[in-house]
């Protein structure tokens, strides 16, 4: 383990925190979105830096904590990085200002920018938090401005459902955190050897209902109709579901272990067929993208919950690949919205002849997220399928199923979008400057990452090294 002079992984999450607080008191929207593009600008280049400095390190027990401890809690230093969480800071990020920068002016209004600075601020806490205290406090902390952008919108009853999945699926991990001994579950080469049967399945119900596998699944898509998409991006793209597993389960040794982690690859691929099938069937553009989501993060669930290091490797890079993919996606349908209001997919639009560069990115950006060739995608897909195919052929055949069905998915809303007849369309704008500069830069990344993937994929490999040699994991 590393310590740094100076607790940049505090900083993360107190830059985002302080910013929430001033745009807080802020009215003027153009002024909250300023402040918030400069806050999460300044957090994303000083998490590549951690990030460089981690896989700098060298050696399998690379760790970079901070020098602040918390006597109550133990020595051990409050918040650190390591190969696992290092590059979910930067996605954090880098979503966080491709949100913010990118929501289209009637979803960013200034008490939304809070929202979402906010819950980046929590996020990235849950992140870097070395103490299963704090996971637990951080990851509750995330659900509080979820809740309130719903309420703010009049969205109440939703608010309940979200609070009733999340509620238990918080109560479950509360529990799992308390009986099996708090912060033991973080140490190097402890975490989740020796749980019980019954705290094994509350960290699963955990992760499932963050995650929305089956049968805690309804929440998402409903999400996506009534939130902007800096809080949606924010509450699915991290995986935190994802990231608790691989923690506590993935690099534990047991049969029991094993058996979980075989439960979870089932439930993930036939979330993903299930959701892949409603997705194709939806008729409201932004309700199909949400279905689409929740295919997308079953697919990153099985592959983080692979017995194999290439099908956890493909699980970590797709991680990265999705959440970017589907970040772009969601701010291209809000610009489309943002225009035309909601569009219905039941008959062809043609809105192509009024926006035609949106259409260029909603096709790049979906094909994306569901591995087109050439893009990051196809690369992580690749590598989850082999994985889960190695180990469980039922389920890596399904996981083939629902992408071959999320590509159909987003072919037919192009076509029902963008392509068809050319009704009176009332004259709009196309993609205003500041779009077409983060969808672009989202766009580039992905086939950047594509066609050069191997540094990346050599680093999701190392990341997978550490999480199946528990001598790796954090330090003590």
């Amino acid at each position: 383990m590393s310590t740094l002079l100076v607790p940049w992984s505090t900083t993360l999450v107190v830059l985002p925190a302080v910013t929430a607080l001033v745009t807080s008191r802020l009215t003027d929207r153009r002024r909250a979105r300023t402040l918030s593009v400069v806050s999460a600008g300044i957090g994303l280049a000083l998490a590549v830096g951690l990030l460089l400095s981690v896989f700098g390190l060298g050696g399998e027990r690379a760790l970079l904590a901070d020098p602040l401890a918390f006597a109550p809690l133990g020595p051990r230093p409050l918040f650190g990085l390591d190969l696992i969480s290092a590059p979910l800071v930067v996605l954090v990020g880098l979503t966080t200002l491709a949100c913010v920068w990118g929501t289209p002016a009637n979803e960013g209004q200034a008490r939304t920018l809070t929202r979402i600075m906010a819950l980046q601020a929590a996020t990235l806490a849950a992140l870097v938090s070395l103490h299963a205290e704090l996971f637990a406090v951080a990851w509750l902390l995330t659900l509080v401005p979820v809740v309130l952008e719903l309420r703010a919108r009049g969205a109440t009853r939703m608010a309940k459902v979200f609070l009733l999945y999340q509620g238990l699926g918080w109560f479950a991990l509360a529990i799992a955190f308390w009986s099996y001994g708090g912060a033991a579950l973080f140490d190097g080469g402890q975490q989740g050897a020796g749980m019980e049967v019954g705290l094994l399945v509350a960290v699963v119900l955990a992760a499932a209902a963050r995650q929305g596998l089956l049968p805690f699944h309804s929440w998402l898509p409903s999400l996506h109709e009534q939130v902007p998409p800096g809080i949606t991006a924010l509450t699915f793209v991290p995986q935190l579901g994802g990231y608790l597993l691989v923690r506590l389960l993935a690099g534990s040794p047991g049969a029991e272990n094993l058996e979980v982690l075989q439960v979870v690859v089932v439930l993930g691929a036939a979330t993903a067929v299930y959701a892949a099938l409603l997705g194709v069937i939806q008729t409201d553009l932004r309700r199909s993208v949400g279905w689409l989501a929740v295919s997308q993060s079953a697919l990153v669930m099985c592959g983080l919950a692979a017995d194999g290091s290439v099908g956890l490797t493909g699980g970590l890079l797709l991680c990265g690949s999705s959440g970017l993919a589907l970040t772009g996606l969601l701010l291209t349908v809000s610009a489309i919205e943002a225009r035309f209001g909601p569009v219905d997919c039941s008959q062809p639009r043609g809105l192509a002849g009024r926006t035609p560069a949106l259409g260029v990115f909603f096709l790049l950006l979906g094909f994306a997220s569901v591995g087109f060739p050439g893009t990051l995608g196809f690369v992580a897909e690749d590598l989850l399928f082999h994985g889960t195919l190695e180990s469980w052929p039922a389920a890596g055949l399904a996981l083939v199923l629902a992408t071959a069905l999320n590509g159909f998915c987003i072919l037919r809303l192009y076509y029902y979008v963008f392509q068809g007849g050319r009704p009176a369309l009332p004259r709009v704008e196309d993609a205003l400057p500041r779009e077409r500069v983060v969808l672009l830069v989202l766009v580039v990344l992905l086939l950047m990452g594509g066609l050069f993937p191997r540094a990346l994929v050599a680093g999701s490999a190392r990341g997978a090294s550490q999480i199946r040699n528990p001598s790796s994991q954090m330090g003590r």
